[in-house]
């Protein structure tokens, strides 16, 4: 991750699952590259309000008034269109705040992400929203991908299951020559 703005290939926006929405040295080293994310958190991850009173982000969205909730798509999803109701909480940071979807059929659904728009950066509400969504099927194609190769999702994660495994599917997978 650090070799990347190095090379000047940072992209101008990063979205990944809860693991990576938890990595506080992550999110630190993004906002230093001014580089955008939309990460999911989990329901009890802790912000801080305009106040300055602390409260898990699934708590604090109880707090976002009915017509402050839009309701947007987020494109396609393994179980069909995604289209949610989505608020942006104001938190005591001038860049980074929590986004919270709820799904339409089940308003107790919640997901939560935390933003950061870089300084400068004009940045529409639908923006964050379609950035928070070309996180599934990323997360489709790594499932698919541990699939196809045999490994477990724990196995992925493991040096030595990964190069126990590997040489079978590459020298399975078909070559075009040219």
């Amino acid at each position: 991750m650090t070799e990347v703005p190095g090379e000047g290939r940072c992209p101008p926006w990063v979205t990944g699952e809860e693991v990576y929405g938890r990595d506080a040295w992550l999110r630190a080293f993004l906002e230093d590259q001014h580089t955008g994310y939309v990460l999911k958190i989990p329901c009890s991850f802790r912000v801080t309000l305009p106040t300055g009173r602390k409260a898990r982000a699934d708590h604090a969205a109880r707090l976002v008034p009915a017509r402050a909730w839009q309701t947007a798509w987020a494109g396609h999803g393994s179980k069909g269109e995604r289209d949610c109701s989505w608020a942006w909480l104001a938190t005591a940071s001038a860049r980074r705040h929590p986004l919270i979807r709820r799904r339409l059929t089940d308003p107790a659904g919640l997901a939560c992400f935390v933003c950061h728009v870089p300084a400068g950066r004009a940045c529409p509400f639908t923006t964050l929203i379609r950035v928070a969504g070309r996180r599934c099927p990323v997360e489709e194609d790594f499932a698919l991908g541990k699939s196809w190769s045999g490994l477990a999702g724990s196995q992925a994660r493991r040096h030595t299951a990964i190069t126990r495994h590997r040489p079978h599917p590459v020298t399975c997978h078909p070559v075009t020559p040219g």
